[in-house]
């Protein structure tokens, strides 16, 4: 079976962190015939990296950080001394102030001042009554349960909106105790008291990250390379325009390129690719049913206006937020800080600067020019960078980075998923494919996962990364005090 299975034709529709994850997982496992498509110039979908004037640009930051043992040793195996380790420093600019993320209580009410630390602080404790044994029923309940209605609104329910387009209260909970550290009182008063008081014993491993010299990208675009040598096949700058299908089985996929249009047929297919623009593409077309189901699946846009500074060491973070509604600026990611490698003149800085919408809408459809002048003029109000400090940039958009967790999407998009598992030789895999806002790793997990599945293990790929822990943290232990 093992053997039958090495020789089948394998398709993998995206060359993202999913994508290359179970390209590598098809070599590992002798797969001979492996074709890899992806609409971009180069690999590594959302956490490529781009080079301009010199410069090294990931599409937003992509630090690696990973629970997954196996995932890690493949950085260190693929990239060596080129692997560094950097320290995590990431801040909310919130009131012209910079707050520590993930949130310090002490720290938090040290820069709100007396009278508001007070009416936070009172506020925290409030919700500890109020939300004893309730269950928050969407994000703007969880964040007032976890840290009080003014915590809640100044440092999460705005800038919710400022990145998903819709209120707090119409984003479900899934994500957030994933992605958002608990305060609790113990934390007040420092881990070595709260470790007299708990039995847990927790590793914070968000509080470092590993990061290649050259850019997130460095990893996936050195994966390219073995896996070249290896005998995959990579077809780079290949729109997918037509997924053939024929009864239960997808047959070929048709790709258009620089020299045409070419089909790629294939015995396997492994997508990594957003799940509606896979059921759109289908020929025979599906059902209006069907059709009417992708949209369910709603992707939050993203543009990244990626400038060069004419200043050294422009901040210390590695990236940080920016709260205020008075711009449209959501995040900065801070490239020297990542690697300083990255910098075509070390006297200089390279940042990204991160705006959200739809695909389509008033903001998407403005120019580069447009784009560039707003990042740069709010940056100057901002007091964060000087006009004349500007050395250029270039704009980056992608439409399908974020999915949406709104209000009731799990059981719309379980409909979705139900229609394409009829497929018997398709397999979906990574954030697109899956619909899940998760990390790089997790990505490259799935697509690893998926192939093992393939050659006979049995991993359930739907349940992984539904844990719900503080994803920077790790419990390592739960000796009892004695």
């Amino acid at each position: 079976m093992v053997g039958e299975t090495k020789d089948k034709r394998f398709v993998i529709l995206g060359a993202g962190p999913a994508g290359m994850g179970a390209a590598w997982e098809l070599s590992k496992r002798g797969a001979k015939h492996v074709v890899v498509l992806d609409k971009n110039d180069r690999v590594g979908g959302l956490a490529r990296t781009e080079k301009f004037q010199g410069y090294f640009f990931d599409v937003g930051p992509h630090r690696m950080m990973t629970k997954y043992a196996e995932v890690e040793d493949l950085w260190k195996k693929m990239l060596g001394k080129d692997l560094l380790v950097r320290p995590r420093i990431t801040r909310i600019y919130y009131r012209g102030r910079f707050f520590q993320y993930p949130l310090k209580m002490v720290n938090a009410l040290y820069n709100l001042g007396l009278i508001q630390s007070m009416l936070a602080g009172a506020s925290f404790l409030k919700a500890q009554l109020v939300w004893r044994n309730k269950e928050p029923k969407n994000f703007a309940e969880w964040t007032t349960k976890t840290f009080g209605n003014r915590i809640s609104k100044a440092f999460f329910r705005d800038y919710t909106k400022k990145v998903w387009g819709i209120e707090a209260d119409e984003v479900g909970v899934d994500w957030a105790g994933q992605r958002i550290k608990p305060i609790k009182i113990l934390d007040v008063f420092g881990e070595l008291v709260k470790s007299m008081f708990t039995m847990e014993q927790v590793k914070n491993i968000g509080a470092q990250f590993f990061y290649p010299r050259y850019g997130a990208g460095m990893f996936y675009e050195k994966m390219q390379q073995e896996l070249e040598v290896l005998g995959v096949k990579f077809l780079l700058n290949s729109k997918i325009i037509a997924v053939r299908c024929e009864e239960s089985c997808i047959r070929a996929v048709t790709v258009e390129t620089a020299a045409g249009r070419e089909d790629v047929e294939g015995d396997v297919f492994i997508s990594s690719i957003p799940s509606n623009l896979l059921v759109a593409s289908m020929t025979p077309p599906a059902s209006k049913n069907v059709l009417e189901l992708t949209k369910a699946m709603r992707f939050r846009a993203h543009i990244v206006v990626n400038m060069i500074i004419k200043r050294k060491d422009l901040f210390e973070d590695s990236w940080f937020y920016i709260q205020s509604t008075d711009v449209r600026i959501a995040r900065i990611g801070n490239y020297g800080q990542f690697s300083s490698d990255m910098l075509a003149d070390p006297n200089t800085s390279a940042i990204g600067i991160e705006f959200f919408c739809y695909e389509g809408d008033e903001f998407w459809n403005k120019k580069d020019d447009e784009l560039i002048e707003l990042a740069l003029r709010e940056m100057t109000e901002l007091g964060l960078v000087r006009h004349e400090e500007f050395g250029g940039a270039y704009v980056i958009r992608s439409d399908d980075a974020y999915p949406t967790y709104y209000m009731g999407y799990r059981e719309k998009f379980a409909a979705l998923r139900a229609f394409l598992e009829q497929f018997q030789n398709l397999r979906l895999i990574g954030r697109a494919g899956m619909y899940k806002y998760k990390d790089q790793d997790h990505a490259m997990y799935t697509g690893m996962l998926t192939v093992r599945n393939l050659f006979g293990e049995h991993h359930d790929v739907w349940e992984l990364g539904e844990e719900q822990e503080f994803f920077e943290e790790k419990t390592v232990s739960q000796t009892p005090k004695k």
